[in-house]
């Protein structure tokens, strides 16, 4: 998943026939699991509360957690619901990243304003630097392995709405 993607979002747009209160009833009985077995299954996890939905495809117990989600509204139309998601990094995530390169970006000013005292000679300048890239770049590394299945969490995650709400996708979507 770019990352462009993961801080704004895929749009996609369903209908359904059902009204609100029926699609979170339905999701709420596929979705619903034992906590014992929870490590186990593969599939959907979520569900939709107050208005909003917010599904998961869980692969592993040992997954990643910034893993992207399928959020969004169910809106009441007069043919069903219409539901307007966003296939998006959960908000900690998206604002956990920016703190962290925030952090980054704080601890690399002070490092080139104060300099170092005694200064560094020679090879002695590469640690600091090593470590802020190896501090920079090691999420980025996790992110791009962590988020490399998401299309296909999303084609499945669609298809597990599509199957239990009766929806279809929008034209131009």
């Amino acid at each position: 998943m770019k990352l462009r993607d993961y801080y704004f979002g895929k749009p996609v747009t369903l209908r359904s026939p059902l009204r609100p209160d029926e699609i979170a009833e339905r999701i709420k009985d596929e979705t619903r699991v034992n906590w014992w077995m929870m490590p186990f299954r593969t599939g959907p996890v979520g569900g939709v509360r107050w208005g909003r939905l917010r599904l998961r495809y869980f692969n592993s117990p040992f997954q990643y957690n910034a893993k992207p989600l399928l959020i969004g509204r169910m809106e009441r139309a007069m043919t069903g619901t219409v539901m307007r998601l966003n296939y998006r990094g959960d908000t900690w995530s998206r604002i956990f990243f920016l703190l962290w390169y925030l952090f980054m970006a704080v601890i690399a000013m002070f490092f080139l304003a104060a300099g170092f005292d005694p200064p560094l000679h020679g090879a002695e300048k590469l640690f600091p630097l090593a470590v802020l890239a190896l501090l920079a770049i090691t999420p980025i590394i996790m992110h791009a392995i962590g988020t490399s299945r998401s299309d296909e969490d999303l084609a499945a995650l669609i298809e597990f709405l599509e199957r239990v709400t009766e929806a279809k996708r929008s034209p131009g979507d």
